[in-house]
This record gives C-alpha cells, sequence and structure tokens, in this order.
C-alpha cells in the first residue's frame, strides 16, 4: 500500500484482552481500566479493514506471552457466559486489589488555596450532589476552580449545580459505551469468524510478504 508517496507495511500485533489489562498496570504509566478495553474492542474491530487497506502489505502476529493461561482461561469462561458474567468478573478481579488496578492518570485532585476548597465545599452542600456522585468529584472540583480563578469570585450553586449535570451525563455516556465495549469483546471471543480472522501469518509467509515489499 501507498501513502502519501511511501510505501507501507502493516505488522498487526493481537493480543488477549486479559494480558492488555494485566500488562498495562505493570507500567509506571497506566491507561484507565475501562480504557484499556474500549482501545482493545476498537482496534480489533479493524481487523478486517486493515487487510483490504493494506493487501498483502499486512501481516499479523500474535503475541500472547507465557504465564497468562489461567488469567485468560477465567476471562473466556466469563465472556463465554455472557457480557454480565465477563463484567462481574472484571468487578472482581478490581475488588481483589483496587491499588493495582488504578490508573497513573487518577490521582485525587487538590485545589490551589484552602479558600477554593472551602468555598467548594460550602456550594456544593447546596446542590443535589451525593455520594452516588463520588466518580464524577474531581471534574467537577476542577470546574470550580477554574470558574473561581477566572472571575476572582465564588461561583454560586446554579454554577456547580449546571456541572454536576453535565458530569453525571457524561459519566452515563461513559457507562454505555463501557457495556457496548464489554459486548463487543464477548462477541469476539465467541466468534468462530473472528478466530478464523485471527488466525496468524506463518513465518514463511511473512517472510514471502516482507521479500516482495523490500524488493518494491
Amino acid at each position: 500500500k501507498q501513502l502519501e508517496g511511501y510505501d507501507v507495511f502493516m505488522v498487526m500485533v493481537y493480543t488477549h484482552p486479559i494480558v492488555s489489562i494485566l500488562r498495562n498496570f505493570e507500567r509506571d504509566r497506566s491507561l484507565p481500566f475501562k480504557a484499556v478495553l474500549k482501545t482493545w474492542d476498537q482496534v480489533y474491530n479493524n481487523i478486517e479493514e486493515y487487510r483490504k487497506i493494506f493487501g498483502d502489505n499486512f501481516t499479523l502476529i500474535q503475541n500472547i506471552p507465557p504465564g497468562f493461561e489461567k488469567q485468560i482461561q477465567e476471562f473466556n469462561t466469563a465472556a463465554q457466559q455472557g457480557k454480565n458474567a465477563l463484567m462481574q468478573y472484571l468487578e472482581n478481579l478490581i475488588q481483589q486489589n483496587p491499588d493495582k488496578f488504578k490508573s497513573s492518570f487518577s490521582k485525587e485532585f487538590e485545589f490551589d488555596t484552602p479558600e477554593i476548597e472551602k468555598a467548594f465545599n460550602r456550594v456544593l452542600s447546596q446542590t443535589s450532589y451525593s455520594s452516588k456522585d463520588e466518580n464524577i468529584l474531581k471534574n467537577i472540583k476542577k470546574e470550580f476552580q477554574k470558574e473561581f480563578q477566572k472571575s476572582n469570585t465564588e461561583p454560586d450553586s446554579n454554577f456547580l449545580e449546571k456541572k454536576i449535570s453535565s458530569a453525571r451525563n457524561t459519566q452515563n455516556r461513559n457507562e454505555q459505551n463501557y457495556m457496548q465495549n464489554i459486548e463487543g469483546i464477548v462477541n469476539k471471543l465467541t466468534s468462530p469468524q473472528f478466530k478464523q480472522i485471527l488466525q496468524p501469518s506463518s513465518e514463511t509467509e511473512i517472510q514471502s510478504k516482507l521479500n516482495k515489499f523490500i524488493g518494491n
């Protein structure tokens, strides 16, 4: 495939979703749990499209290192039982070791000054915020401080209520997207067609494609 005058060869590496999750949280900089699953689902939605685009300049290899057999089996068993079972499996996995599965981007938000923090807590008590909204607290804190520093005055409860409502809507959309990603993962792992798509190129086939590509 030639793009903007360059010949392009694509090597796609496949790994199992639980391997992606566990290896992600071994890194110093780790993505949020749901972001890993979203990326996995979206990337492997496009295998056939990549094959069409790149033709003979596409090859797929599998990278499932030893040591993950038990986790892969448990993940696959849950997927075979459907999306609710897989979601429960993932929740249990996180609950077993919450600190392990914290993203490096999930640091607590700290106000720049005690004055802003006191103002936030005072105004927050005048809104519909409840303990159920804990996951959106970081975002509304950021919005409150941003407005406070911009206007050099304390935002009122109407301002904060609008930010709470917006954050709730975003959270609901994210949760719907997460459920769609889980369903997509289940559909892939239980699909004979997907297993066929994942058949890796043989060493001979890869070498032949590379020789042809380099020869161009």
